[in-house]
């Protein structure tokens, strides 16, 4: 599934994460994060704006699932 970009869904997301198949990563905007009431637990966190710096915070033997608004 390299370099594929696929669309799942939160059960599929915390199946593949239980399997230490996968991490979430948040990158919601900074202004919509400051207003959510809730996140999803465990997930790393990096801004859009700090995502080219900060990837390499990114396990490399996981698959990457990545949710935003």
């Amino acid at each position: 599934m390299a370099d594929e970009d696929i669309r799942i869904g939160p059960v599929e997301a915390r199946a593949r994460v239980s399997a230490s198949k996968a991490v979430i990563l948040d990158v919601v905007s900074t202004g919509s994060w400051e207003r959510m009431n809730r996140t999803v637990a465990g997930a790393i966190r990096i801004s859009p704006d700090e995502i080219n710096r900060e990837y390499r915070i990114l396990p490399p033997d996981k698959e990457i699932i990545a949710y935003c608004t």
